[in-house]
């Protein structure tokens, strides 16, 4: 399985990354959630696209900033990457 960015636009974008490296890494979720310090059935709500609070937050402080979040792998960890773009009209209404 060869590694790619995901772009997340919302919880079934992040839901779906995790999960993809999840299994690219061979771990199981309890394996990961142990290692993250999580419980497991908050893994599993993640990764089927439940809304948290968490993702809430972060897709509405990326959209209010006009910026795009994309996980990707790189070097075996996963990196949250913002590319900002910038919006020369002003701010919005």
């Amino acid at each position: 399985m060869k590694s790619r960015p995901f772009r997340v636009v919302d919880a079934s974008d992040l839901g779906a990354a995790v999960r993809y490296f999840r299994t690219l890494a061979g771990l199981t979720q309890a394996e990961l959630a142990t290692r993250a310090g999580l419980h497991r059935s908050y893994l599993s709500e993640l990764e089927s696209g439940k809304t948290t609070e968490a993702t809430e937050r972060l897709l509405g402080l990326s959209s209010e900033l006009g910026v795009r979040v994309t996980v990707d792998l790189k070097n075996h960890d996963v990196r949250l990457c913002v590319s900002v773009r910038l919006d020369l009209r002003g701010p919005r209404a």
